[in-house]
C-alpha cells in the first residue's frame, strides 16, 4: 500500500468493534481496531510496544499524545525517528529516538487515555 492509500484507510476507523488485550508484566491495557490495522498494515507491533511500555511511567497521567515522526537526519540505514508522548495541555513528557525504523509514514499519532491506545479518529 502507499503512504495515501494507508491513511485513508486508517481514517476510516470512527469508534471501534473490538478491543485488543496488552497484557505484559504490569501493563494490562487496550488497543482498538484501528491501532490493530495500523499495526498490520505498518508492520509495527513495535509501536505499540513502545507505547505501552512507558505506560508504568506515565501512571496517572489521563490523556496521552503519542506521535511517531520521521526527522531530517540520516544514519547510515536511513533516518532517525523521534517518538514523542505529550500531555493534553501539548506538555511534553516522555521522548524517545529511534536510529531506524521501516515505517511506512512520515508520521502518526496515537492517543492513549483510559487504558485503551487508539487512533485519533476513534476518539
Amino acid at each position: 500500500m502507499t503512504p495515501n492509500q494507508i491513511k485513508n484507510r486508517l481514517a476510516e476507523h470512527y469508534g471501534t468493534e473490538n478491543y485488543y488485550r496488552y497484557k505484559v508484566l504490569w501493563i494490562d491495557a487496550l488497543y482498538t481496531d484501528g491501532v490493530q490495522d495500523m499495526a498490520e498494515i505498518c508492520k509495527a507491533y513495535w509501536l505499540i510496544d513502545a507505547v505501552m511500555g512507558y505506560q508504568g511511567d506515565l501512571k496517572g497521567e489521563e490523556f496521552q499524545t503519542w506521535t511517531l515522526t520521521k526527522t531530517n537526519y540520516k544514519t547510515k540505514d536511513g533516518f532517525y525517528w523521534l517518538l514523542k508522548c505529550t500531555d493534553g495541555n501539548g506538555n511534553a513528557l516522555r521522548k524517545q529516538e529511534i536510529e531506524y525504523s521501516d515505517f511506512p509514514l512520515d508520521e502518526i499519532k496515537l492517543y492513549f487515555t483510559n487504558n485503551v491506545l487508539l487512533l485519533p479518529s476513534e476518539y
